[in-house]
């Protein structure tokens, strides 16, 4: 788990899973704030990522699902980003009450009506892994945008 970090005018901030090798069976990434970063938050492989209550602003592109990975984004709110996945997306990325304001989807997100909804993926990794702890601390969107902002970074201190 990566929480309450502030990752601001990085060019490639984060890889989960460098080679097939390098499984990575369930990470969480939440109440991060992504502020002008170039790509790779994450760039995922070989692996579940659960993204939620995040903040992304003003980044070039925000993530990539590549070799096996699956990405959930729940409840995120993505503000004025060039993209959301870059063109070497391999599989589909899940999304659930998410905000995209100023940020322009690709054909590899599916957004869906309930956060337990599957979507087609020919990746061996299964839409519903071990995000289920999760639930009783997402909130949703808007709320992550301000906590984001309020308390992400160093000497912040968290909620």
């Amino acid at each position: 788990t990566m929480s309450y970090n502030l990752y601001n005018g990085c060019q490639k901030t984060m890889l989960v899973g460098g080679a097939d090798s390098h499984v990575q069976y369930n990470v969480t990434l939440h109440h991060n704030y992504y502020k002008s970063n170039k790509s790779r938050l994450p760039l995922a492989r070989v692996g579940n990522v659960h993204i939620y209550n995040c903040y992304y602003e003003s980044n070039t592109t925000c993530m990539s699902a590549r070799a096996n990975a699956f990405i959930f984004l729940e409840a995120n709110y993505f503000k004025s980003n060039s993209t959301l996945t870059d063109s070497s997306t391999k599989f589909k990325i899940k999304a659930y009450n998410n905000t995209f304001d100023g940020t322009k989807k690709t054909s590899y997100i599916s957004e869906v009506t309930s956060r337990d909804a599957s979507v087609s993926t020919s990746n061996k990794y299964d839409t519903k892994f071990a995000y289920k702890k999760a639930i009783s601390y997402c909130s949703d969107a808007q709320t992550a945008l301000n906590d984001c902002k309020k308390y992400s970074g160093a000497g912040k201190g968290n909620k």
